[in-house]
C-alpha cells in the first residue's frame, strides 16, 4: 500500500513492509515498538531464523510537528486496534522535536527597549511600551538584545534585534514629556484683566501645546486680557492672550537706553500703540529723529550694542 498521507501537517510516503493489509495487531506491534524506542529501550531482537514485521517508511518530518495537528486523526482501528495514523502521528510528533526550544521571555525584552528609549529622551519624560506578546512567538535569544529607537516623539517604535537565534521584534514606544507652562488657575470670562491669582505655573504633556508659542513665566501675563473665556487648566498662548497696552500713540514715555554697562534714561514720543513684546516707533522730540524700543512691563527699551 502505497500513497500520501498528511500526518502531523507534513506529507510523507507512508510504505508498509509487505504486501499484507493492516491489522490491529500490526498496530499493537508498531505501538509496543515506538513505547520502547522513546523509553530508550531499542527494538526487541529477532530469534534466529524469524522473520521481520517491522514496517520500513520514509518520512519527510517537519521541524516542530504540533500535537495540535493531531487532533483529527482517530486513535482506535476499525477493530478495536490502535489506528495505525494515529500511531504515526504520536511518533512523529514526539520524535521530530525532542529539543523544543523555550519561547523568548517578554519581561527581557521590554527591558532591554524601555532602558534604549530611556537613554535617548529627555530625564523627565515617561516611556510606554505598545504590546511584546509577540515574544512568546520567537525562540530565546542566546545573546543579549539589540535595540534600535526610530521616529519622532511622542510616537516612536523600538525594533529588538538577537541575532542567536535571528529574529527582529517591533514594539511601539510612547515618549510623554512634559514642561512647565502658564494655565488658567480658574475660569476666566472674556476681557477679563488676568490677576496673579487667575493663573499658575503646571506641568503639561508636551503633545498638548506642541507646534505653538506657550508662556513659562506667568509675570509676563499679569495685566493681560483674555481674547476668549478660559476654563480652569486652559493653557495660555498668545492666540487666546492680549498683552496689556502698556504705550499709546501720541503719549511721552521714560524710554531707557541700555549700552554695556550704561543705563540712561531719555524723553520721547510714541508714535505707535504698544503692548508688551511689541517693538514701536518713538520720536526724540529734540532731534526730530525716529527710533524704534521693545515695549516691557516697565516700558520702552533700547538696548544698543558695545
Amino acid at each position: 500500500m502505497t500513497g500520501m498521507a498528511r500526518v502531523c501537517g507534513a506529507e510523507g510516503t507512508v510504505r508498509p513492509g509487505g504486501s499484507a493489509p493492516w491489522t490491529p495487531a500490526k498496530g499493537r506491534a508498531l505501538r509496543s515498538a515506538l513505547m520502547r524506542v522513546l523509553a530508550g529501550g531499542g527494538t526487541r531482537p529477532r530469534r534466529p531464523g524469524q522473520k521481520s514485521k517491522a514496517l520500513t517508511g520514509e518520512f519527510p518530518l517537519p521541524p516542530r510537528p504540533l500535537l495540535a495537528d493531531c487532533k483529527g486523526v482517530p486513535l482506535l482501528g476499525g477493530r478495536g486496534g490502535q489506528s495505525p495514523l494515529a500511531l504515526l502521528c504520536l511518533s512523529l510528533t514526539f520524535l521530530a522535536a525532542p529539543a523544543f526550544a523555550a519561547p523568548q521571555a517578554e519581561g527581557v525584552v521590554a527591558d532591554a527597549i524601555r532602558q534604549a528609549a530611556l537613554a535617548v529622551v529627555p530625564a523627565d519624560a515617561v516611556v510606554t511600551l505598545g504590546p511584546v506578546t509577540g515574544a512568546g512567538y520567537m525562540q530565546a535569544c542566546a545573546v543579549p538584545l539589540v535595540v534600535s529607537i526610530s521616529g519622532v516623539a511622542p510616537y516612536e517604535q523600538a525594533a529588538a534585534h538577537c541575532s542567536s537565534p535571528v529574529w527582529t521584534l517591533y514594539v511601539t514606544v510612547t515618549v510623554a514629556q512634559s514642561e512647565a507652562v502658564v494655565i488658567a488657575a480658574r475660569p476666566v470670562t472674556a476681557g477679563q484683566s488676568i490677576g496673579p491669582d487667575d493663573i499658575t505655573l503646571a506641568r503639561e504633556p508636551v503633545a498638548a501645546f506642541a507646534g505653538r508659542q506657550v508662556f513659562a513665566d506667568p509675570a509676563q501675563l499679569i495685566g493681560a486680557n483674555a481674547m476668549m473665556s478660559l476654563a480652569t487648566g486652559t493653557i495660555l498662548t498668545p492666540d487666546i492672550i492680549a498683552q496689556p497696552v502698556v504705550v499709546k500713540a501720541g503719549q511721552t514715555v521714560s524710554v531707557e537706553v541700555i549700552s554695556g554697562g550704561v543705563d540712561v534714561s531719555i524723553e520721547a514720543m510714541a508714535a505707535q500703540t504698544g503692548r508688551i513684546g511689541d517693538t514701536i516707533l518713538l520720536t526724540n522730540p529734540s532731534s526730530g529723529r525716529r527710533f524704534s524700543a521693545l515695549v516691557t512691563a516697565s516700558g520702552p527699551v533700547v538696548r544698543l550694542q558695545s
